[in-house]
């Protein structure tokens, strides 16, 4: 699995949603993705199909994988007080 590019579509300061492209077994395949911090120290982290269901799998397979390098590119890329509680 490697993560090829990951953007950021639209966020409200908490809730964020963008694309998350991959490549895996030499295919390339979009995932959606929807990140919310909430009033917790809970983050609630969702990825849908982006180009076909097959990708269900990969998700789970990977599914830590995936979730660190998103908030990290997320935490990276956005204003850190952003996310502060």
């Amino acid at each position: 699995m490697n993560i090829v590019s990951i953007d950021i579509e639209r966020t409200d300061g908490r809730t964020f949603c963008g694309t998350l492209e991959y490549r895996h077994d030499h295919h390339y395949g979009t995932l959606l993705w929807t990140v919310e911090w909430r009033e917790s120290l809970e983050v609630m982290v969702e990825f849908f199909p982006g180009t076909e269901f097959e990708v269900i799998d990969v998700v789970r397979d990977h599914q830590q994988l995936l979730i660190d390098r998103l908030l990290d590119t997320l935490v990276q890329r956005i204003d850190k007080e952003t996310l502060s509680l």
